[in-house]
Order: structure tokens, then C-alpha cells, then sequence
């Protein structure tokens, strides 16, 4: 018996055979009407796939579109869920038979795009990272009636395809939905900057494993992904001298980043923080000098948990006292397999006048974790990335200033951006740092410092300004400035600039310039080694020390229950280098009490010491320690409120502890009838606090 194939049946195996390609559980019954559809003959005769008359296809460049054929991205427009099922708020516009796919920095609009309809997500893809995890929100429309699927994709390692192990996600739609939220996992925030993530959402009832191929329903969108890049900031100011900064100015963040509540370091020289506006915008003032450091929350819009911690560096110096110098955070940029040279003194300074700053100083303390370095004389830090390596790196240097007998040392980070050998043109910008003499003009360059990985030439945005009440301020294309004070301004100022390249298309990038105003003078005009506070016998001994005066006149001693509102006790003249001072505050009044001294030179300019602090409370109801002087050999210690034990501790002059007793509630007796006559100090610890008393024994 001859057998005979019935071309109907070839055609049929060939529908069952793309239906195993192209169809997912839970497509309609349709299904193999729709892609039959999809099937014409060749010239040669053989079947192959065409898109059908209506669909949505993706518009990422074309490398992620498979081989450009028969894999597109595509979801069918002609079936019974057209209208219902879409990614946003605004149905798909169909791609009428032709693909199309975005540029090179491109959008997804326009001619190279899907057009405004893709509203699934709000401009560029904008998530967060949150504990080695990516989220994504986006809009969607479901009026199905049942589930659908929400399958997404982001190119990870920046290869040209979605194809990648851990760059696919999902999330079940239910019937009604209007958004939903998307979850990678195992996803490290270092990515380096000049790179374009590209995002794919697809939304469809079928059961997707790709990023390419047919679906049946609902429409797929492609984004770039935003990815907020947060750079360390810093800033320098004086004490009592209010410092304004914005620590969004240098950060790549999507609108709709706000900045949280600072944390501090638990090292910091006093508990002052900072106040921080959700812009970035912030204010600080102290009275302690030294270096703080605080960790400000950057959240990207919708997040509330795990957001990214941006560092901010303020160093406080103050006149009268020997400083590190200031040492501030460097930021460049490099591709991957070269080495960049690190400015490193450039936006450092000394901290008090009479020294410099010995750029041959400059050591590496920390080294980086993906990189190697090298410092030459000139204090610059050659660093050269591990073999491919690219995200960012960190290290920590030291630099020294010429300070004698014993120079002073600060350290601070500088942070490498390693870019991908492919990765989109990019600049870099670093902020600046400039100490200017009161009443006296500056000229520099804000570029010395400023770094392009492709090596192209950056020109600086011309600025011509006047800032109220603080000076002028000029910049031209090539970097230089000139600023100029208003007579008699003695604060601080921030000053934003922005850089751009001449690469295709033009990277730019946004720093800072921030101004200090000082105190003229080559010397301080006094040098102080020590101020401390003690409490005895209800009265505050206040004693410092100074190792040289210049051109000085006189310490104000001042006096505060509150440590900000300050009233004079005294005015003690200087007595020249070496000197060593006292004065005894007799009926300070109980509470906390603050102090601090006024330094005035022979033309009336001041400075003020470091404010002192410390408990109070000589009401002493409770505790009464008579007779002195003391006539008989026994001292008194009377305890009328307070329960339990306490330790009672007799010293001489010398310091040495000649008696101790443990007394309680009550009148406490102690024989002192063996010690030799004299002045004694009686010291108890009570409620937290130590009490001394001065005991006269005759």
C-alpha cells in the first residue's frame, strides 16, 4: 500500500512544532490560529515565522534582541486580552511590523522608542539597593479576570543580552492589580559609573522563560536602569562658625532621593549633629574642634528600609590650638587595565598658620582592595586597578605638615571609580578646598583635581556671581576662579561648579568649591597646651597653660549655664611664652557649668578656647562635711537623704590617699587625729557624680 502525506498534515506538524516554540501553559485556545497567522511560504518554499499585523516589541538596541528574526521580543496585539492586560496605565501602541530599538543614549521615546506609552516605570528604571538586593516597582493593568505574570530582566554585567544567570526576575499579577514589586537577589551596589543598564519588562498570561520569543498577550517595555551613585562628602569650618553644605550636590541620584537623619560617630569630638534637609541641604555649628564624621541616609524614591549610607567629613579647627592639617577626600575616575595619578594634596591645606603642608609626607596607610598604588615625591598617588577589574575602590593615605619638633599627620580616603572598557563616555569631578586670609582675595583652579577616563578635555561652566553679604565670585571655562570677600566676612561658603567633557555625546559632572575664612598672621598669636576645669570644695579651679604668646593682650575668662550664652568673670593679662594661669570660679551655681576663654590680640581680633563642662551641685542638702578647720582629730560626714554605702577618700596635697572609710545614711565619723596638720581633700562619689571637699586639719 503506497503512503501518501496530505500537505495539510505538513502544515499541521509544523503548527504543532512552532507551537512547541512559541506557546506557554495558560495561552488561549486560539493559540495555533494566532501563529498560523504568523506562517507564510518563502520564495524557497520553506515556512518561516512573521510578526503578526499588530503586536509591541521591545526597543533595546538591537544586541538584545536576539538574532533579529524569528527570537524577537514580541506580544501579540490581536488577541481577546488586547486592552486588558498592559505594563502602566496607557495601553501599547502597536509596533505595525517593524522593531524597533533605542541608540546609544537614546530614551525610550520618540523615533527610536515604543513612544509614551511606556509608563510602567517613572522616566529611567529607578530602584534601590537594600541588603545585597535590587527593587523595582512598576505600574501595571490587569482586568483579565485571573492572574498574569510579570517577567523582567536586567543586563547585570553589561554584555548586550538579558541572557545572563541572575539577571531574570518574576511576580504574579493578580486580577486587578495596579503595581507590583520586583526582587533580585544577590546584587552588589558597587557598580561603576558610565554604564547603562538596560531594563526588559514583559506582562503576559503565557509562562515566559526568555526575554526574546512570542507572547501571546500584554506588552513588554525596556528602560535604562538609574542607579543612585553616592559619593563621600566633606567640609571645613571654625568653631562657633556655622558651615552650609549639600551633600546631593556630587551624588548621581534620580529626583525623588531624599536624605535622612545623620548618624555619628561615636568618636566624634562632641555630640552636635549636623541638620539635614531631605534635599541634602544642611547646616552645622559646634564649639569643639576636631574631626567629625556622620553617615547620612541616601533613600531613592519609594524606599524607606536599607538605604545607602553617604559619608560627610568635617573637620572644625580652631586657631589657638595645634591641629592635624586638613586632609580631604579625592574622587577619580579610570577605565579598566589603566592607572590613574591621584592629586592628593590638592584640596588639602594646614589647619593653623606657621605650617605647611609637605606633600612628600604623603604615605598609603589603608591600601585598596582591587589595585595597586605608588606615591612619587610630589605627594600624587599613582593607582593602577587589578587586571579587569572595574566598580569602585577605596584607599586611605596620610600626609604630614612641617610642624616642629613633631609634625602633625591627618589621613583621609580617596575613591577610585574603575569604568568598563565599553561603558558609555563619563567625567569626574572632585571637590575643592580653599583657606583665605579675612579681608584678602584668592585666585585658583577648581580642574586641578578634576579626572575624565577617556582622556578627553573638560572645560568648567563660567561663572560670574555675587553672594550677599559674603563676596564675588568668578570662573572661567578653563577652571580658574577668583573669589573676592566682602570686607569684614569671616565664615564659610560653599560654592557648586559643574565640568563637562568634549566626548560624543558630553559627560558632565557637579562638585564643590568650599571657602574658609582665617585670621591673618604667619604665628597664632598664642599657643595654648592645656585648659582643664576641677570642682573643689563648691568652687571651679580653671588652669591652662601656654607654650608662647605673640603680640597677645589678655584672657577673658568666660562663664555659661547653658554652654551657648557666655558671660565675662574675669580679665587676666598675658604674661608671655611659657606661662601657666589659674583662677577659682568660688559660687558657680549648681547644674552643669561651662567655661571657656577668650584670647585677645593687641589689636582686639580673638579667638576662643574649647569649651569646658562639668557638674555642679553645691546645694548639698543631703550632705554635710564639718567642722573646718578641723580642732579635735574627728571629722564629720553627715548623710541625711540618701541610702546605701559610699566610699569616702581622704587625700594630701600630694595627692597620696591617707584614709579611706565606707560611710552611710547618717553621721559618719573619721579619725583624723593621727595626720600631720594641714590642707586635705575629701572626695565621695555620689549619685554619678564625685564631690570634693577642702579640709583644713589643725
Amino acid at each position: 500500500m503506497k503512503l501518501t502525506i496530505h500537505p495539510l498534515i505538513v502544515v499541521l506538524l509544523c503548527l504543532t512544532l512552532m507551537t512547541a516554540t512559541y506557546a506557554n501553559s495558560g495561552t488561549p485556545e486560539n493559540r495555533n490560529e494566532a501563529i498560523a497567522e504568523k506562517i507564510h511560504k518563502h520564495a524557497t518554499g520553506s515556512l518561516i515565522f512573521q510578526p503578526p499585523v499588530s503586536f509591541d516589541g521591545g526597543d533595546a538596541p538591537v544586541s538584545y534582541e536576539g538574532n533579529g528574526t524569528t527570537d524577537l521580543c514580541i506580544h501579540d496585539m490581536t488577541g481577546p486580552n488586547t486592552g486588558f492586560l498592559y505594563l502602566g496605565v496607557i495601553p501599547p501602541t502597536s509596533n505595525a511590523g517593524n522593531l524597533k530599538n533605542v541608540a546609544p543614549g537614546a530614551d525610550n521615546t520618540g523615533a527610536n522608542g515604543d513612544g509614551l506609552e511606556e509608563d510602567a516605570l517613572t522616566g529611567t528604571a529607578t530602584g534601590y539597593f537594600n541588603s545585597g538586593n535590587y527593587i523595582l516597582s512598576a505600574k501595571v493593568t490587569n482586568n483579565t479576570g485571573g492572574n498574569a505574570n510579570l517577567y523582567a530582566w536586567v543586563d547585570w554585567n553589561n554584555n548586550g543580552n538579558f541572557l545572563d544567570a541572575g539577571e531574570m526576575t518574576s511576580v504574579v499579577v493578580p486580577n486587578g492589580a495596579t503595581s507590583v514589586t520586583l526582587t533580585w537577589t544577590g546584587i552588589s551596589d558597587n557598580l561603576p559609573p558610565g554604564v547603562k543598564y538596560y531594563v526588559r519588562l514583559r506582562l503576559t498570561t503565557d509562562v515566559l522563560t526568555s526575554p526574546l520569543g512570542y507572547a501571546s498577550d500584554g506588552e513588554a517595555e525596556d528602560y535604562y536602569l538609574n542607579v543612585t551613585r553616592i559619593t563621600p562628602d566633606f567640609n571645613v569650618t571654625k568653631v562657633y562658625t556655622p558651615v552650609s553644605g549639600n551633600v546631593s550636590t556630587n551624588d548621581e541620584a534620580p529626583a525623588g532621593t531624599t536624605y535622612g537623619t545623620p548618624i555619628a560617630d561615636p568618636g566624634n569630638p562632641s555630640a552636635t549633629l549636623p541638620s539635614v534637609n531631605p534635599d541634602g541641604t544642611y547646616t552645622f555649628t559646634t564649639f569643639a574642634r576636631g574631626i567629625y564624621y556622620f553617615h547620612i541616609p541616601v533613600c531613592a524614591p519609594g524606599q524607606s528600609s536599607g538605604c545607602k549610607l553617604v559619608e560627610l567629613r568635617i573637620m572644625v579647627i580652631q586657631a589657638a590650638y595645634v591641629q592635624p592639617p586638613i586632609a580631604n577626600t579625592d574622587v577619580v575616575s579610570t577605565k579598566a587595565n589603566q592607572f590613574v595619578s591621584i592629586p592628593t594634596a590638592v584640596n588639602d591645606n594646614h589647619s593653623y598658620h606657621g605650617t605647611n603642608l609637605n606633600p612628600a609626607s604623603v604615605t598609603v596607610v589603608n591600601p585598596p582592595a582591587h589595585g595597586g598604588t605608588s606615591v612619587f615625591v610630589s605627594g600624587n598617588i599613582a593607582y593602577s586597578p587589578n587586571a579587569n577589574y572595574v566598580g569602585n575602590d577605596t584607599l586611605t593615605y596620610s600626609i604630614c605638615d612641617d610642624g616642629t619638633p613633631t609634625p602633625s599627620c591627618a589621613t583621609a580616603k580617596q575613591i577610585i571609580r574603575i569604568v568598563p572598557a565599553n561603558a558609555d563616555n563619563t567625567t569626574d569631578a572632585a571637590d575643592d578646598y580653599a583657606q583665605i586670609v579675612i579681608n584678602s582675595s584668592i585666585s585658583d583652579n577648581v580642574s586641578l583635581n578634576d579626572t575624565d577616563p577617556e582622556h578627553d578635555v573638560q572645560s568648567t561652566v563660567a561663572q560670574n556671581i555675587t553672594i550677599p553679604g559674603k563676596g564675588s565670585f568668578t570662573l572661567n571655562t578653563t577652571g580658574n576662579y577668583t573669589f573676592t570677600p566682602v570686607n569684614g566676612f569671616t565664615g564659610q561658603l560653599d560654592i557648586p561648579y559643574t565640568t563637562c567633557d568634549n566626548g560624543i555625546p558630553s559627560a558632565c559632572r557637579t562638585a564643590t568649591l568650599h571657602i574658609l575664612m582665617v585670621p591673618a598672621g604667619a604665628a597664632l598669636p598664642v599657643k595654648l597646651e592645656s585648659f582643664n576645669a576641677e570642682l573643689n570644695d563648691c568652687a571651679v579651679t580653671l588652669k591652662w597653660k601656654v607654650s608662647y604668646e605673640t603680640n597677645f593682650k589678655s584672657y577673658t575668662v568666660e562663664y555659661s549655664k547653658d554652654g551657648t550664652h557666655f558671660n565675662p568673670l574675669a580679665v587676666i593679662g598675658g604674661n608671655g611664652n611659657n606661662s601657666a594661669y589659674t583662677y577659682v570660679h568660688k559660687s558657680p551655681a549648681d547644674g552643669n557649668a561651662y567655661y571657656r576663654l577668650k584670647m585677645t590680640d593687641i589689636d582686639n581680633s580673638f579667638e576662643y578656647s574649647q569649651i569646658l563642662s562639668l557638674p555642679v551641685n553645691c546645694s548639698r542638702s543631703y550632705l554635710k562635711v564639718f567642722p573646718t578647720p578641723v580642732t579635735d582629730g574627728k571629722l564629720h560626714v553627715n548623710i541625711s537623704t540618701l541610702t546605701g554605702n559610699f566610699d569616702c577618700k581622704l587625700f594630701n596635697l600630694t595627692g597620696q590617699l591617707v584614709i579611706a572609710k565606707t560611710i552611710t545614711k547618717g553621721n559618719n565619723t573619721i579619725d583624723v587625729s593621727k595626720l600631720i596638720k594641714g590642707v586635705y581633700y575629701l572626695s565621695m562619689e555620689v549619685n554619678g557624680s564625685r564631690e570634693s571637699f577642702k579640709v583644713m586639719i589643725q
